[in-house]
């Protein structure tokens, strides 16, 4: 990951880069628990609730709707984050490393985000830049930032960013270890010759560098490609919130406002997090946040509508409650977090228990539960 100051017409610079291996990465794995491991280690401060806005579902692909973005920032957030990835995309730009959203379009979101975020003086955040999040899209959004930093003159602000891309010699060294890259729905494991013939590897972040981005102080964070729903729950976990309010936020805010009727999209949504409960509220005038439109968003995309699997667990949904508690805003309650339980080569086993709620402390992988190794995607410096 890198840090640097960015903003005015100066470029950021990156000094002190180092590579971070296996042997120098473990404390990075150990800032994802529980509200007292967050406030031990020094991640946040506790609010007694937290609002994230998400502007796009996607970012870039279409432009965001500045009047309801800008309805949510007169709320005063404490955080803006958005995803600019997807599958609806199909696998083309992540193999052949490129974009399938118009540039101008891309920069138009960043342009609004970022100057929203600076004024009110709170993080902003992004993953899977440039719809596939490879090494390349998160460089070409790291500059973009700093041309529009540059073209607004603003005040320096802190930047960092990771990269999600893995090397081919480190999957080939688990294969020959005895660490299979195991298929998924009974597929084989993968081969050497299936890796040989493969263009490029990008692994799915969840929450861990970007918390160690916000642990970093960083005003804007670039993120590799990424689980959705981490995006928005690195902020809260980096809190103090709960894992399973922290991930449900996540769920529900990563596609803006297709959680809200009707339908219209890109327009901006509110997600406010306490440590009983999620509030999601819809900030076009035209929208509400309805239980059926809130619990409809949470069990689509998925093959059991209860269960989002993340890096280091699962949500388990459940056991959700909807109640509509204003016109346009419902309230979740219910939502747990079943943590993933290591086996022997250090590979998530997903837990089957008659008690979700059983929260044995575990050590996360870097990568979702689609991406079985840990990637080195780690360099850091600090910009003086």
């Amino acid at each position: 990951m890198i840090l640097g100051d960015a903003g005015g017409a100066a470029a950021a610079v990156e000094l002190g880069a180092r590579r971070v291996t296996h042997a120098t990465a473990p404390q990075v794995w150990r800032t994802n628990h529980y509200i007292s491991d967050a406030l031990a280690a020094g991640m946040g401060i506790f609010m007694a609730s937290l609002r994230t806005i998400c502007p796009n579902g996607h970012l870039g692909f279409a432009p965001l709707k500045p009047e309801s973005f800008h309805i949510a920032g007169a709320t005063r957030p404490d955080f803006i984050a958005a995803d600019s990835g997807s599958d609806d995309i199909g696998p083309v730009p992540l193999g052949n490393d490129t974009c399938a959203s118009p540039k101008a379009w891309q920069e138009h979101d960043l342009e609004l985000m970022l100057l929203a975020a600076r004024k009110l003086g709170v993080p902003m955040i992004i993953g899977s830049a440039g719809d596939a999040g490879t090494n390349s899209r998160v460089d070409m959004y790291v500059q973009m930032i700093r041309d529009i930093a540059a073209r607004h003159r603003l005040a320096p602000f802190r930047l960092g960013w990771f990269y999600s891309e893995v090397d081919k010699e480190l999957v080939r060294a688990k294969i020959r270890g005895g660490s299979p890259i195991t298929g998924l729905d009974a597929r084989d494991d993968l081969t050497e010759a299936e890796l040989d013939a493969t263009s490029r590897i990008v692994a799915m972040a969840g929450v861990h560098p970007f918390v160690k981005l916000l642990k970093e102080g960083c005003d804007v964070i670039i993120g590799g490609r990424s689980s959705d729903s981490a995006i928005f729950a690195a902020a809260a976990l980096f809190k103090g919130y709960p894992q399973g309010q922290s991930y449900y936020l996540g769920k529900v805010l990563e596609c803006a406002s297709i959680c809200a009727e009707p339908y219209g999209a890109k327009e901006t949504v509110m997600g406010e997090i306490t440590a009983d409960h999620v509030e999601v509220t819809a900030m076009a005038p035209f929208q509400r946040c309805t239980v059926a439109s809130v619990a409809g968003h949470a069990m689509y995309e998925r093959s059991n509508p209860f269960h989002e699997f993340v890096a280091g667990g699962m949500l388990d949904m459940t056991h959700c409650h909807y109640e509509q508690v204003a016109d346009k805003t419902t309230r979740v309650t219910g939502m747990e977090f079943v943590p993933a339980q290591d086996c022997a080569h250090g590979w998530p086993i997903w837990p089957r228990r008659s008690d979700p709620r059983t929260q044995a402390p575990t050590r996360s992988p870097s990568t979702s539960s689609f991406a079985k190794w840990r990637p080195t995607i780690w360099s850091s410096g600090r910009a003086r």
